[in-house]
């Protein structure tokens, strides 16, 4: 009885678990673009949503990025890697980017 209640509920939840790693990846292809654009190809590919302030210069850094089905957390980390800005993931996928110094 035991057994079958823990496979119902596994059964039940993987669906949610894999539903909810797909939504967190993300195909991009760009060069030299500004960070901001990347933010926004990134939104539009996901369910992330970015609160940010847009004077900030490091925003205006170019970068490239070429990733197939990455994970968000590992885009936003290698993009952000070289600047003053570091990002946090709030509840319902919300990510704050601020400067270090603003953290």
């Amino acid at each position: 009885m035991r057994i079958s209640l823990i496979l119902i509920v596994l059964l039940v939840i993987t669906p949610f678990h894999l539903f909810a790693q797909k939504d967190s990846t993300v195909t991009i292809r760009k060069e030299n673009v500004s960070l901001k654009e990347i933010l926004d190809e990134i939104q539009k590919e996901s369910d992330f949503r970015f609160f940010y302030n847009s004077a900030l210069p490091s925003l205006n850094k170019k970068v490239s990025v070429k990733v197939r089905k990455a994970n968000v957390t590992e885009v936003l980390d290698s993009v952000l890697l070289e600047t003053d800005l570091l990002y946090k993931v709030l509840e319902n996928n919300l990510v704050v980017i601020a400067s270090k110094e603003g953290f």
